[in-house]
């Protein structure tokens, strides 16, 4: 028995399920060798899987997938039990032998995610990217350690400074109340601050959590005693932070109060136009950038944000062109900025922080936030936010509209240039929907997909009348079509 690549399911191997993986090709989780005369190889890949997602290597299917088997003795068994003896900490990976052709056989070597990373193969830790092995640099070795320190002893359930006298009992009592209605959490039957945090997993030994207090902390205890609970609000009168500000703010504060104080700084130097549509008497105030989206954003920054730097904190920086929405810390467990933007297990780096915040009503969703902030950019006719990953904090930068994505800022795009992907972007495919749609001359609209087309940022298919423009390449990853969200 052993687990499947794609998921948890624990599956019986057998000639099917060989070659079903076979036919897969290689993968992150998946690894063909020949024969075990490649088994230092194989272990190398296993190792890289330990560190990673866990998953096989499958002996006796060559590379290009064709599964071929091979004779296997005792000794074969033996010889590979000698090599997994060089993976420090040790583990016994698992082996299924599975008939094969004739008197031969495939051999099936699987591994889980491991516990104890990072794992090392004779002194040296690998990874897998795609269906290569790879060795880790000593800072990818270093942040697998404190990721596995971090899930044996978060400093969210670390206790705090703060005594219950140091919390804001009404605003503990709001969220619970809150999340009862939207019945995230049961009836508490209960209104005792004490057992309502010991409930909540916000107790430890009977002192409030460090989570307690990034959640319900007092602001002048914060400021005395977490100075990293801090959020930095700039409005920059220009394209970067060499510009003069036009106004700027730091705010000492819980959770919910530093999303409040940023989402009232947006709402200030954010325009909102209005709207009337017909049957409709009141007019409808639509903020340049979706609200719920920032505000998943915010709330992305306090629940996966490193906190045991004091001197951290969150910023929000609004430019003439775009915002930014800042917090210290990496991405972790694996994920890439790339991974975030397509269904992924909801991994929190501070867990009760993040459930809090969905139970609130904070966000709508629990584990699909980034989902949910490209949809709702992608309707508002926008790009979709642009996540990075600087190494030192995780920033996610939203375009302001009339401006062109940072995916696409090396094209040094016209308003015209612009407003011609917008359009495709939103569904105008033919050129006569294009020249309604942006209200630009037939002659212009030419040129300018002329120009699209030479950059790599559209093209089309069809003749004729039945010409359709699509985008492609940076334009494209700046307004993909199709998005999965919740």
């Amino acid at each position: 028995m052993v687990i499947a690549p794609q998921g948890t399911a624990v599956l019986t191997v057998n000639a099917d399920t060989v070659a079903e993986w076979a036919a897969t090709g290689e993968s992150e989780q998946l690894e063909f060798k020949a024969t075990t005369g490649q088994a230092g190889e194989a272990v190398k890949a296993l190792c890289g899987m330990l560190n990673g997602r866990g998953g096989h290597v499958l002996f006796g299917v060559t590379p290009d997938g064709q599964v071929v088997g091979q004779h296997v003795s005792d000794k074969t068994s033996a010889d590979l039990a000698g090599v997994f003896k060089h993976l420090k900490p040790e583990v016994q990976p698992h082996v299924d032998r599975v008939p094969a052709d004739d008197d031969r056989a495939l051999l099936v070597v699987s591994v889980p995610a491991g516990r104890f990373r990072p794992y090392l193969y004779r002194g040296t830790a690998y990874r897998r990217v795609g269906a290569t092995t790879q060795e880790m640099t000593l800072e990818e070795q270093q942040r697998l350690f404190l990721e596995q320190v971090h899930s044996d002893d978060r400093w969210e359930n670390q206790k705090s400074q703060l005594s219950l006298e140091d919390l804001d009992i009404s605003l503990l009592l709001e969220t619970v109340a809150e999340g009862t209605r939207r019945r995230r959490l049961p009836h508490p039957r209960t209104d005792d601050p004490k057992q309502l945090l010991l409930r909540l997993g916000l107790l430890n030994d009977g002192i409030p959590t460090k989570a307690a207090a990034v959640l319900f902390g007092q602001p002048e205890q914060l400021d005395l005693n977490y100075p990293q609970c801090l959020v930095r609000l700039g409005r920059f009168d220009g394209l970067d932070k060499t510009a003069h500000f036009l106004d700027e703010r730091q705010v000492h504060h819980n959770a919910f109060g530093l999303i409040e104080e940023a989402e009232g700084f947006l709402h200030r130097h954010l325009s909102i136009r209005a709207e009337r549509h017909k049957n409709e008497m009141i007019r409808r105030d639509i903020p340049e950038i979706p609200v719920l989206a920032l505000r998943e954003a915010l709330a992305n920054a306090v629940a996966h944000r490193e906190y045991h730097h004091a001197s951290g904190s969150i910023t929000v920086a609004v430019f003439d062109d775009r915002v930014e929405i800042a917090s210290i810390g990496r991405l972790h467990f694996g994920l890439s900025a790339e991974q975030l933007y397509e269904p992924h297990e909801a991994q929190p780096w501070n867990l009760r922080l993040a459930q809090m915040l969905y139970r609130a009503g904070i966000v709508e969703s629990f584990g699909s936030g980034i989902l949910l902030m490209v949809r709702l950019c992608r309707e508002a006719g926008l790009p979709i936010p642009v996540i990075e990953d600087t190494g030192q904090s995780v920033r996610v930068t939203f375009t302001r509209p009339g401006h062109a994505s940072p995916l696409l800022a090396g094209y040094q795009l016209s308003a015209s240039q612009l407003r011609i992907i917008e359009a495709i972007a939103a569904g105008s495919r033919a050129r006569s929907q294009l020249v309604a749609t942006t209200r630009l001359t037939e002659r212009m609209v030419r040129r300018i997909l002329t120009q699209l087309q030479n950059e790599g940022l559209a093209a089309y298919t069809g003749q004729g009348t039945m010409t359709q423009w699509h985008l492609t390449g940076d334009a494209e990853r700046a307004y993909p079509q199709q998005l999965s969200a919740e």
